[in-house]
């Protein structure tokens, strides 16, 4: 139940927000989506491993969510300059 949990949660938190705020703010909000494929390799990555396998995903998940929050700032710059 985990794994479906962190695949869930990984997935609606890179999407939804994106897809909201783009029909407000506009095309620019979808710049956190070029997190996706990182975030992706990561919920293979939850699939594949086990136990102590399993610590550089958690190291990935920070990454993946620093990437994420780069690319909602650059976002809502572009868009509140457009």
């Amino acid at each position: 139940a985990a794994r479906i949990l962190y695949v869930v949660l990984t997935l609606v938190a890179i999407l939804l927000p994106s897809t909201w705020l783009m029909q407000e703010r506009g095309a620019w909000l979808m710049a956190p989506v070029a997190a996706l494929p990182y975030g992706l390799a990561l919920c293979v990555m939850v699939w594949k491993r086990e136990g102590a396998d399993l610590n550089p995903v958690l190291v990935g998940t920070a990454v993946l969510y620093l990437q994420y929050t780069l690319f909602m700032v650059l976002g809502l710059v572009m868009s509140s300059l457009v």
